[in-house]
């Protein structure tokens, strides 16, 4: 009796297809190519635009780098502020930057060639209202500026009350800043009374369409080499102290 297992090889035509070089898989079926030949064609992917659809994609390709014109307006806005940003409308920008981006790279790969004209014409139309924001943005921080109102000049903690993203650094401290009564100068309190901390003197200063700078009128003078840097006392910081004799 043989222990030999009768083989198919020669008979299956799956087998048969091995040896010639075709696919080792059957219809349906996930599988590898014993074709080398066939793999080493160049399969060439065709980025060619149509040419009624060259409008749509120009437009689109400006209108996916358009946000930066918001970028420059967000840093012209802080050329010539009166003191650190408090508060401004700047997520208008973030908001409208996001959502032209979006609209200009779905436009950019869709091959569409349904309303040509019209998808050329939107794209346009908000390429245009992108650098009129920009140039409406930084006409209205100017205009705060020289309308401001400066708030008075008063003692107040500063604490660390957060973070938030900024573009060159992953988070930035956000500071708010303590008065005698409890509360914030920048507005509701977020923490209770602070009963140690540094002690410096700032005021508000209110702008329109959004605007708030916080500018530092006096601060406590660095401490000596070699001295530790001790937070000073609730009570001391708003009394009639001067403030370098709080060092």
């Amino acid at each position: 009796m043989s222990d030999r297992v009768p083989s198919s090889r020669g008979t299956d035509p799956f087998d048969k297809s091995m040896r010639r070089g075709a696919f080792t898989h059957r219809a349906g079926e996930f599988g590898r190519t014993a074709d080398y030949a066939q793999l080493r064609k160049k399969q060439p992917i065709s980025f060619v635009v149509p040419d009624e659809l060259r409008g749509v994609v120009k437009n689109a390709g400006f209108l996916i780098v358009s946000p930066l014109m918001l970028v420059v307006a967000w840093f012209a806005s802080e050329v010539g502020a009166p003191g650190e940003v408090a508060s401004d409308p700047s997520a208008v920008l973030l908001f409208w930057g996001i959502l032209v981006a979006g609209i200009g790279f779905w436009q950019f790969v869709a091959r569409s060639r349904q309303f040509v004209a019209g998808r050329a014409f939107m794209l346009a139309f908000l390429l245009v209202a992108t650098a009129a924001i920009s140039l409406g943005y930084v006409y209205a921080a100017r205009d705060s500026m020289s309308g401001a109102s400066v708030g008075k000049a008063e003692r107040v903690i500063p604490y660390v009350a957060g973070s938030k993203r900024t573009m060159f650094r992953r988070h930035k401290p956000v500071f708010r800043h303590q008065r005698a009564d409890g509360g914030d100068l920048e507005g509701e309190s977020r923490v209770p009374p602070l009963e140690h901390g540094p002690c410096v003197t700032a005021q508000l200063i209110e702008g329109r369409h959004g605007f708030r700078w916080l500018r530092i009128v006096e601060q406590m003078p660095p401490r000596g080499a070699g001295q530790l840097d001790w937070p000073v006392r609730r009570a001391d910081c708003f009394s009639d102290k001067p403030l370098a004799s709080l060092v």
